[in-house]
């Protein structure tokens, strides 16, 4: 949870740094000049030695767990290095195609942690954090370049907040009467 909490931080803060249309950089950046794009690389800099912390601790928490004989569950499957390279592969794959078309990671994800022998319940949860990362990061992108509104975001995530409600009641009911 630490590290989503870090990530979401090296948005926001480099973001701000970054500055956009909208929203001034609070350090004077130019928007889309020299300075702008070192910014970009900076971010990218950030998530990719993110992606090295992530894949280090993995290794050592895997490390640890076979020192004390701790089984592998299939909801906490050992991660080989040929899946960590595979699931780098893929998460710079989702991140490129989730920045230029605004699609979640989740799409590319999914199936490569089902191939892993992941279960549902855990892919769910997994896909749903990277969906809320991406819409996170969109909705932050879009208000700094100017795209919307403070009212407009407040009344999308209300109209968001009553629909997805909606659809959960319809799911568990559906789940209830079928059994499923």
């Amino acid at each position: 949870m630490l590290l989503c909490i870090w990530i979401l931080v090296i948005i926001v803060v480099l973001g701000l740094i970054r500055g956009g249309k909208k929203v001034e950089s609070i350090v004077g950046i130019e928007y889309c000049g020299d300075m702008d794009f070192g910014m970009l690389g900076i971010i990218i800099a950030a998530f990719a030695i993110s992606l090295l912390v992530n894949l280090f601790l993995i290794r050592k928490w895997q490390d640890e767990k076979k020192e004390y004989e701790i089984e592998f569950t299939p909801e906490d499957p050992e991660i080989t290095k040929r899946h960590m390279i595979k699931l780098s592969i893929l998460g710079i794959l989702a991140g490129a195609m989730g920045a230029s078309v605004a699609i979640s990671g989740s799409f590319i994800m999914t199936p490569a942690l089902f191939d892993m022998g992941v279960p549902p319940a855990t892919v769910a949860c997994t896909a749903g954090m990277f969906m809320i990362f991406t819409m996170f990061n969109s909705i932050f992108q879009v208000y700094v370049s100017g795209g919307v509104t403070e009212i407009q975001i407040l009344w999308f995530a209300c109209i968001a907040f009553v629909f997805s409600f909606i659809s959960s009641k319809l799911v568990n009911w559906y789940a209830k009467k079928t059994g499923k």
